[in-house]
């Protein structure tokens, strides 16, 4: 993503993904984000965080690179429970 402000051009990588539970139950989700990427939201605990989901629900997820490092499309690890 690239936008200007005060002039001024910056690039900014970030992902995004939307997680909708397909299923007729509701699930839990267990996310951990590479400690390369920022997680803007949902809110995070060292990378981490969890949410359930009801059948047909989404919820968006947002992170940040950190250009510091060398860029790497190992973004997280998830785990799908039923509950």
């Amino acid at each position: 993503m690239t936008k200007t402000k005060n002039g001024k051009k910056t690039t900014k990588e970030y992902f995004a993904e939307e997680v909708r539970n397909n299923e007729n139950f509701t699930q839990k989700y267990t996310f951990t984000f590479d400690n390369k990427w920022t997680v803007k939201t949902p809110e995070a605990t060292n990378g981490k965080f969890s949410f359930t989901l009801s059948p047909q629900a989404t919820v968006l997820n947002v992170a940040k690179y950190d250009k510091n490092t060398d860029f790497s499309w190992d973004l997280y690890s998830v785990q799908i429970e039923k509950v």
